[in-house]
């Protein structure tokens, strides 16, 4: 998971469309946009050229001419949602009723939402048997799918939390916050789903740092490592600090910090957000807004240096494949990649038929063949499991565990414990979307909820 920028999060493919002209629907939203060069994000950019082509022309009355580019980005991003959505719809302005229906049956086997029956673009459509179909299979998406419990709720609200992580030795959670730039500490023990005391573990002030964002704990060697930002949304934060990022690691049985380091942002901006670490101690982080992923290799209390890879666009959740020489990240704008940092490989895992993975911000590993992934970038947000294969080369199958959960506002990052996997439903980023919000929102909004998803 990366930070925000000034807004909220920013369109993949945003094209200034003036409201009303075009449905620029279920939008799937980028944080930390970067300009960089490479076979795979060529992709991105060169699809988001054509979708901005697409609705100037659509605004100028040259729907065939926006047709054109939106089938030419299309065909460079075949599983993203908005850029189908649109096709069909101007498919549908055009009279060619039979193309916008298949479209929007490719739309709808990607489980997402958008209101068709009132948009006017669908209005030649409207009494269309297979589109009153479509549109009723389309609004049942926002219906939850619901497979957890309630682990707890705090006393409290909490401001914008971010992560969480899981001490087994003394069974306790802790978790992060931007808002207030500190780590919280809750008694895992106690009746499930009541309300739990959160406790100031970490001020981030102490260690002039920021806003925290991942947070992953190495049980083998009793060390907590913590990825830090910059951000408007931390209380505190000049503005000459703006995009400066850092990371520390805690020994959890002296409660200090043992080692830390810094990126200011001098000549490039940084947003460190999530990390793994790996059997050795090693330190993977990813760096969104460089980007780049950060290793920190065992014993070296500065990193070593970054992976730079043209290939990378928005980088967020982490994981370590079994055989231990691969990553696999989560790319905010271009879905799940492959990544062997001693080769400097890059690859695009596809997606099966039907089914996108961009917008994924938390990832995690379960088992030996299969990522947990928070995909808080489609409406609705859900929770999926992910299938790969026996070489981790590829994707299997993705199957949806939870979505459009009551307590979601926008859940973002979790961790899996045995069987279980607890994460945030509600981490507060709406109420942020431009910066600090006024203590009067802050006092309605909802006390932190975390949920308890079974994996078996």
């Amino acid at each position: 998971m990366t930070a925000r920028t000034m807004g909220h999060r920013n369109s993949v493919f945003a094209a200034g469309v003036l409201a009303g002209a075009l449905t620029l629907a279920a939008s799937l939203l980028l944080r930390w946009p970067v300009a960089v060069a490479g076979e795979l994000s060529d992709a991105v950019f060169a699809a988001r050229e054509h979708q901005t082509m697409a609705v100037e022309s659509y605004l100028a009355g040259q729907l065939e001419v926006s047709a054109g580019h939106f089938e030419q980005a299309l065909a460079l991003r075949p599983d993203h949602p908005t850029l189908t959505y649109n096709l069909a719809a101007v498919r549908a302005r055009l009279g060619d009723n039979a193309a916008a229906l298949g479209h929007l049956r490719n739309y709808a086997a990607f489980g997402t939402y958008s209101n068709i029956a009132q948009d006017e673009d669908f209005a030649a459509l409207r009494g269309n048997p297979e589109f009153e179909a479509l549109s009723e299979t389309i609004a049942g998406h926002l219906q939850p799918v619901i497979a957890s419990s309630v682990a707890f709720i705090t006393t409290r609200p909490m401001g914008l939390i971010e992560g969480i992580a899981y001490d087994a030795p003394r069974n306790r959670f802790f978790l992060t916050s931007i808002s207030e730039g500190k780590i919280f500490e809750i008694d895992a023990a106690g009746e499930e789903g009541a309300a739990r005391e959160p406790r100031t573990y970490l001020t981030m002030a102490e260690h002039k740092l920021w806003g925290l964002m991942g947070i992953e704990i190495d049980q083998e060697r009793d060390l907590m490592w913590v990825t830090s930002s910059a951000m408007v949304q931390t209380a505190g934060v000049e503005w000459m600090m703006q995009y400066a990022s850092g990371a520390l690691a805690i020994d959890l049985t002296t409660d200090r910090m043992t080692r830390s380091f810094r990126r200011l942002p001098i000549g490039r901006k940084h947003a460190f957000g999530d990390l793994v670490i790996g059997g050795d101690g090693t330190v993977f982080i990813t760096n969104s807004l460089a980007p780049q992923i950060f290793v920190v290799p065992k014993g070296e209390a500065q990193e070593a240096g970054a992976m730079k890879a043209t290939d990378f666009y928005s980088l967020q959740g982490i994981v370590i494949a079994p055989q231990g020489a691969q990553l696999i990240v989560a790319d905010y704008g271009m879905g799940l990649l492959s990544v062997k940092p001693r080769r400097g490989k890059v690859k695009r895992l596809d997606a099966p038929d039907g089914v996108t993975l961009i917008g994924i911000d938390g990832l995690y590993r379960y088992g030996d063949d299969q990522l947990i992934a928070i995909q808080n970038g489609v409406r609705p947000p859900r929770v999926l499991r992910i299938t790969m294969d026996r070489r981790w080369r590829a994707v299997r199958s993705v199957e949806v565990l939870e979505s459009a959960h009551p307590a979601y506002d926008e859940p973002t990052l979790g961790v899996v414990v045995g069987d279980d996997f607890y994460y945030i439903a509600n981490s507060g980023w709406p109420l942020y979307a431009n910066g600090i919000p006024d203590a009067e929102a802050l006092a309605a909004a909802n006390p932190l909820t975390v949920l308890k998803l079974p994996l078996r």
